[in-house]
Formats: C-alpha cells, sequence, structure tokens
C-alpha cells in the first residue's frame, strides 16, 4: 500500500500519555475481519469493532477543538505486531468526516470514504460506546499482512490529532487462514480488557524513524 505516513491516531478506554499532549485510548476489541478474494489473492474488506466495557464510555474530540477530525483529519491503519518492515497508515481526510448529534459533533463523528486504493476505508465511526473501522479493496490493508497470521497478534490503531484509539486482538483466532480470518470475543457482562498499553505498531531499526524515541510512551496513568 503506497500511503503517504500522516501523524497519530487513538483507540483507548484507559489514557495514557505518549508525548506531552497526547494520549492513548486502549480499547477491547470485540470482533474483526480480514477477507481476500478466493482466486485473486486481492483484500476485499476489513473490518474492527470495539466496544467498552460495561458501565464505561470512550471519549471523543470536542467538536471545534484540536482534535476535531473535520479539522485535522486522522489516520488509520491495522498491522500484524512484530512484522518487520514499515505498516503504513491510510490517511481519513478532514473534508469527509461530519459530526453526528445535534449540535454537530456532540455524539461523535463518522468517516464516509470512497472504496478506492486511494481512499479505502468506507466507513469510519467513534462514539462512546463503539469505535468501528471498514475498508474494502487494494489499499485497505498493509501490504505485507499476510494470512495465516497465528502466532502473532493484530492491532488497529485510530488517530484523530493527539488522540490515539488503539486495540489488540491475540490467538487463537476463530477462523485463520485461507482466504479469511475471523476473530470475535465472545463477551459476557464486563469480561472483555482492553489491551496494558498500544502495540507498537513502528518496526524497529533500520526500518524505524528517528523520531521513535520521542515518541517513546511514558509510564501510565492507571498502570
Amino acid at each position: 500500500m503506497k500511503l503517504t505516513r500522516l501523524a497519530p491516531i487513538v483507540f483507548g478506554l484507559v489514557l495514557i500519555p505518549f508525548t506531552a499532549s497526547a494520549v492513548d485510548i486502549l480499547m477491547p476489541g470485540r470482533s474483526g475481519l480480514v477477507r481476500y478474494g478466493e482466486q485473486s489473492g486481492v483484500l476485499k474488506s476489513q473490518k474492527s469493532i470495539s466496544k467498552p466495557i460495561k458501565g464505561t464510555s470512550f471519549p471523543f474530540p470536542a467538536a471545534g477543538g484540536p482534535d476535531d477530525p473535520r479539522i485535522v483529519g486522522g489516520t488509520y491503519r491495522r498491522c500484524i505486531i512484530g512484522q518487520a518492515g514499515p505498516c503504513d497508515k491510510i490517511p481519513l481526510n478532514a473534508g469527509q468526516w461530519v459530526g453526528l448529534g445535534n449540535p454537530a459533533g456532540s455524539k461523535g463523528y463518522k468517516y464516509k470514504g470512497l472504496g478506492i486504493p486511494a481512499d479505502p476505508c468506507t466507513s469510519v465511526v467513534i462514539k462512546r460506546n463503539v469505535v468501528r473501522a471498514i475498508c474494502k479493496g487494494d489499499g485497505g490493508i498493509d501490504d505485507d499482512f499476510v494470512l495465516p497470521v497465528a502466532p502473532a497478534s493484530v492491532g488497529d490503531e485510530l488517530i484523530l490529532g493527539s488522540m490515539r484509539y488503539c486495540n489488540q486482538f491475540d490467538p487463537p483466532y476463530k477462523k485463520d487462514g485461507g482466504t479469511k480470518q475471523i476473530w470475535k470475543a465472545k463477551v459476557k457482562k464486563h469480561l472483555v480488557a482492553p489491551p496494558v498499553v498500544c502495540p507498537d505498531l513502528d518496526p524497529a531499526p533500520p526500518y524505524g524513524s528517528a523520531s521513535k524515541a520521542f515518541l517513546r510512551r511514558t509510564a501510565g496513568l492507571l498502570r
């Protein structure tokens, strides 16, 4: 996927600073999908759904604030954790975000994409009770993403300004191999927990950026 790397994203439930002005939002990954064409081997679609633990909710950017995606845009990516090589970010252009609720932005935001290689994510939604991303076609996932995934884990990252939403899916997967990978967390009450920290989706040197040390996260507020 030949895309320019852009600014960061957030997924979360627990807030952890990773720069002086940025926070991680750690989310329980509830269900996800990666599906390839049976004959073409080309990605057809991917989907990720995160929901908060019962009794909690996800924060989202204040309307008109410095992290409002209608102003600053965002990025999204899904990566195999620990895989060598760069994992590119998919740009989510500011002009394609809309605010939800009345007034707009009071209940969250939704991104509407075209589902083409240059704009593969057809829908990205962030609300108090769900963060969901659906991407289709070539460009909707990193070129280095291969099946089967196990024994590796998979991480999603959504960045809106200084807010980074992240989750992590760990094996065993419901289905892993061939043309499809499915993971689904069977949820009873509030048993599904978010990751302890956002997974590191950036490769180690020589692939990594010289700025990686600057982005290193400090100890979590609640850890």
